[in-house]
């Protein structure tokens, strides 16, 4: 395996526009078999970019931080490795299916930290980015984002991320709504560094296949979990449904099925779109 070290993390504003448009000479509906580990080491959180990315995604600007923010970190890992190891896809085809997470104990901005990233194929058009995240040697996040590229949209809906009665019981518990507005998804290009054509004007997102403007899913999921009350110790699995498109009016519904396991889902109000669907289980 190829093990690369980082004092610090790349800066996103430049790694992006370089994988962009390498992306429009790849074209392969397959992926080689990269076994690559990305490793930052002894890092502090940017103060200043934290602060910013919990005001827009809806989180209390206390001294913690929200572990979701670290799968942001994450993709600054991931779009080095598109870009150096030469991994070969077409961003067009590119789909981000699910996204599992597991925070073991609390995350606080005055702790130094350890992130490592891999790259693992699942399939010839699926794969996986695995993201650790250590503190005094001690692991305290795991998690998981899965992708595929040549997908089908007849595809998606047959993929599971292991939970099957998310179609059988469906949340009905209203609990939050909130207004998306058209700047969202710029706003958060412009803080994790992650910038989609789709997130920036109108005319860029059909130009990417999309009908309006978006936002980045992990913004989405973001914001569900600003508006939940998690402990120190919980997992988290996501499937992204839909791409939102902007802007929208969401609501958040729940559905407790025990003090353990709560199930979820994020609708578009108007259109009674599905976008996320998950569930969160606390553990003791």
């Amino acid at each position: 395996m190829k093990v690369c070290y980082f004092k610090e993390f790349p800066k996103p504003y430049l790694i992006y526009p370089i994988v962009l448009k390498n992306n429009f000479k790849r074209s392969n509906a397959s992926i080689e078999n990269k076994n690559v580990k990305y490793i930052v080491d002894n890092f502090y959180v940017d103060p200043k970019n934290l602060v910013a990315y919990k005001k827009l995604c809806g989180f209390e600007n206390g001294k913690s931080i929200p572990a979701v923010y670290f799968s942001m970190l994450s993709e600054i890992l991931q779009n080095q490795m598109v870009e150096n190891e030469k991994i070969s896809f077409s961003i067009k085809d590119l789909l981000h299916i699910s996204h599992k997470m597991k925070q073991r104990d609390s995350l606080f901005a005055n702790q130094r930290y350890t992130m490592t990233c891999q790259f693992s194929l699942l399939s010839q058009n699926q794969f996986v980015y695995k993201t650790l995240v250590q503190s005094d040697g001690k692991t305290v996040l795991e998690s998981e984002s899965i992708y595929i590229i040549g997908y089908k949209k007849q595809e998606i809906s047959q993929l599971d991320i292991g939970n099957n009665a998310f179609d059988r019981v469906i949340p009905k518990k209203l609990i939050r709504q909130w207004y998306v507005p058209k700047n969202v998804g710029r706003k958060y290009a412009q803080i994790s560094g992650v910038i989609h054509p789709a997130y920036l004007h109108s005319w860029s997102a059909k130009a990417f296949g999309y009908s309006e403007m978006t936002v980045h899913d992990m913004w989405l999921k973001a914001r569900v979990l600003a508006g939940l009350d998690l402990p120190k110790s919980y997992e988290i699995y996501t499937q992204f449904k839909k791409p939102l498109s902007l802007p929208s009016s969401l609501q958040l519904f729940t559905l407790d099925k025990s003090t353990e396991v709560t199930e979820f889902y994020v609708k578009d109000e108007a259109k009674g779109t599905q976008h996320v669907v998950g569930k969160i289980i606390i553990n003791a």
